[in-house]
Parts: C-alpha cells; sequence; structure tokens
C-alpha cells in the first residue's frame, strides 16, 4: 500500500514538471517570434520635427530666404519588429527638406526625404511635401498714420488732429510682400469722451489697394503704438491786466480792454477753470499819465486764439490821484569802508503819484533817495551812475515814484 502511494506521488510530480517545462518553452517561442518572426507590428511616431536643409546655401548664392517651416511638423505610420519599433522615438526619425536647389523667389513644394532607424520601414506619412514660401529679405520704414473708427463727444465739441508717439515704423519681411505696403495704420474705437485722452492701438499693414497685411512672415518694430485724441471746446476768456507793484486799485485807476473778451480753443479740462486771460502787466511807475497802449493777446501752448487779430488796446485812466515832483537833497550812498566819493548829483529831482490829500500831505523830508556803491574800489575811479533807490514816508501806503533815477557820483 505504500508504495502505490509513492508511485502516485511520483507520478504527479512528473505531472507538474512537464507542465512547468512547457510553460517556459512557449515563452520562449513567444518571444523568438516577437523578435524574429513579428515583422507586421505597426506604430505611430506624431510631430516627427522637419529639419530645413541648404538654408545656408540658398541665402549665400541667391540671396533668398525661407518664410516658414522651421516649426514644420509630419506623422508617420512605420512597422518592424515590436521589441524593434519599442527602443525608438521622435528623436530618432530624421526627416529633411532640402531647398538648396531653389533658385527663384515664390511659393515652392518641396520634397521630403525620411531617414527611418534600422528594423523600421515606412507605410505612410501625413504629407510627402512642404509648402514653402521663399523670397528675398529685405526691410523698408513706412508711415504711421492713426484713425477713429468710433467715437462719441458733446455736440459742442470737436476732435483735433490725432498723434501718434512715432511717425514711422520699420518692416522687415518677405521683399514682395514690402514692396505692397503703403502705411502703417492704427484704429482705435475712443467710445464716448469729453476731453483729450491718451489711447494704445495694434499698428496693422495697409497694401496699396487699401487691405489689411496678414502675411505671418512680415516683421514690425514695434507692434503697438500711443495715440493722443485732442478734444476741444471754444469758451470766451475776459482780458484783463495785471499791474506790477499793485498800486492801482479799483478806487484810484480804471483799465479798460478793447476787445473785452476773446474766444479761445482748447481742451476742456484746461479750459473748466478759466474765466480769464492776463494779456498784460503795467508797470505804475512807468506809467506818468493817462494813456493807452497796444499789447499782443498771448494764451498759453494748449490753447488756440481763435480771432482774427491777435491784439487788444489797453486804457489806463488815474482817478483822484495826482502827481507832484520834488528836489530831493536827501541823497545817501553806501560804499565799502575807505572808499572815498564825490556826489555829483546835490539835487534829484523826484515826480511821485498818489491820492490827492496824501500828495498835498508830503513834504520833501519825506523822501530819500540812496544808491548802493558797496564792491567798488578805487580801480573803479571815476564817474559812476548808479542807480537810485526811491524811499517814501508815506502813512496812507498811496504814494510811489514815477520813473527811474540816476545818481552820478565820482569814485576817488
Amino acid at each position: 500500500m505504500k508504495q502505490e502511494k509513492v508511485a502516485a506521488q511520483g507520478k504527479r510530480n512528473w505531472h507538474i514538471g512537464t507542465k512547468i517545462l512547457c510553460i517556459v518553452c512557449a515563452f520562449i517561442i513567444w518571444l523568438y517570434v516577437m523578435e524574429v518572426d513579428s515583422p507586421d507590428y505597426e506604430s505611430e511616431f506624431l510631430d516627427v520635427p522637419v529639419n530645413l536643409a541648404g538654408v545656408s546655401t540658398l541665402e549665400n548664392e541667391h540671396n533668398l530666404s525661407v518664410f516658414g517651416g522651421f516649426d514644420a511638423t509630419v506623422d508617420l505610420k512605420v512597422k518592424g519588429p515590436k521589441s524593434v519599433i519599442g527602443r525608438y522615438t521622435v528623436s530618432d526619425i530624421n526627416v529633411t527638406a532640402d531647398v538648396s536647389g531653389i533658385v527663384q523667389a515664390g511659393s515652392h513644394e518641396v520634397a521630403l526625404f525620411f531617414d527611418l532607424p534600422t528594423g523600421l520601414t515606412m507605410l505612410e506619412s501625413s504629407v510627402s511635401r512642404l509648402s514653402l514660401y521663399i523670397d528675398e529679405r529685405s526691410s523698408v520704414v513706412v508711415d504711421v498714420r492713426s484713425r477713429i473708427s468710433s467715437v462719441t463727444i458733446p455736440e459742442s465739441y470737436e476732435l483735433g488732429e490725432l498723434v501718434a508717439d512715432t511717425d514711422t515704423v520699420n518692416v522687415s519681411g518677405p521683399k514682395t510682400i514690402l514692396d505692397d505696403i503703403d502705411f502703417a495704420q492704427v484704429s482705435l474705437d475712443a467710445g464716448a469722451i469729453e476731453s483729450s485722452v491718451s489711447m494704445v492701438g495694434t499698428l496693422e499693414l495697409i497694401s496699396l489697394s487699401g487691405n489689411v497685411i496678414t502675411n505671418p512672415y512680415v516683421r514690425l518694430s514695434k507692434t503697438e503704438v500711443k495715440v493722443n485724441i485732442p478734444v476741444y471746446c471754444y469758451k470766451e476768456l475776459k482780458l484783463v491786466a495785471a499791474v506790477k507793484y499793485g498800486y492801482y486799485t479799483e478806487a484810484n485807476c480804471r483799465i479798460t480792454m478793447d476787445p473785452e473778451t476773446v474766444t479761445v480753443k482748447g481742451d476742456p479740462a484746461v479750459l473748466a477753470n478759466m474765466d480769464e486771460l492776463v494779456v498784460a502787466t503795467l508797470d505804475e511807475k512807468a506809467i506818468t499819465e493817462d494813456s493807452s497802449l497796444i499789447v499782443r493777446v498771448n494764451v498759453p501752448d494748449t490753447l488756440t486764439l481763435d480771432e482774427e487779430s491777435s491784439t487788444a488796446t489797453v486804457a489806463v485812466r488815474h482817478i483822484g490821484t495826482k502827481t507832484r515832483t520834488f528836489n530831493i537833497k536827501d541823497i545817501k550812498i553806501s560804499v565799502d569802508s575807505g572808499v572815498e566819493y564825490e556826489l555829483l548829483s546835490q539835487t534829484i529831482p523826484v515826480t511821485v503819484r498818489g491820492d490827492r490829500d496824501a500828495v498835498d500831505a508830503l513834504r520833501a523830508e519825506d523822501i530819500v533817495v540812496s544808491a548802493d556803491l558797496t564792491g567798488y574800489t578805487h580801480s573803479n575811479m571815476g564817474r559812476v551812475y548808479a542807480e537810485g533807490k526811491v524811499s517814501i514816508n508815506d502813512p496812507s501806503g498811496t504814494v510811489y515814484e514815477l520813473g527811474e533815477y540816476n545818481i552820478q557820483v565820482a569814485i576817488k
């Protein structure tokens, strides 16, 4: 009985060993088939880059350049043993388009050459020829023009001339395309505006026939420009005259303008806080009597005078004042220590203007004429004409001198 069990156990072990051997043999046969006897396995290599050959020859010998094609790719279907195919990637496949045989500008269809690793056979390609544009590379300078495609402004306002931050732009690319460029244009949609604004717009190239050029091989030195969109309105401003020293007041002087107002054109934001225009600064000490003078009406650079005449007449009429002349002997000279001088002007006639009562109450002793000669030395020996300064002791504060005064001094 025991012998029978041993025989049965040995028989089972033999069957298990046989099965294992069969599995091993089958695996070896499968490996052999996969490695050697299975050439019909198919696979795809996608986005294989196309290399351009002969570009330097094209440029050096024919002065031509390739526009486009540098980022071209193809999809390939190949066959071969699976184990062989699995060893390769897209970088192991070489696809070439040779442009060295091209001798003239234009569109060209260039055949593709496929170099596959050993063991692979190409079944098909997504394309067999590459479309390339060949032309002479060139550059030009074209004018920049600005236009408004849409804008809304108040009825009484008007648009000014558009001003871009550049007058020209450099364009490079195929010569045939560049020869057809008329100008570069920026179109702006300004919307609703009530004062001058600046906007940035994209440049477009316009052909001689008026169409937009969209060639991808054309390059601009700058693609955007900043454009100032001026908006103007009109406003009437009162003409006024300022005074230099502040002696003229409404009580003692009447200043009139002819014309009294002018109309100016400018940015609404600038004119919003303007109601008058100063056209002259009057020197009260230089106006000895009632008079009139013609002045030029100047406006700030941001405004334009909307008038035929650019001048105005300013009339000055004194009220309740009088003039009086005093011979002043009180003349004071300031000199550096050690400098000797002789006063050649013994008396100086000084004419003053002021309120009648204040002028009538004034005495010669209330007026002092002085001159500053500090800095003068004996090397300045001789006659000197010094500017005289007039000081008036006037409690009313309305009296002032008229004209200018010189003091003659001899430096010894």
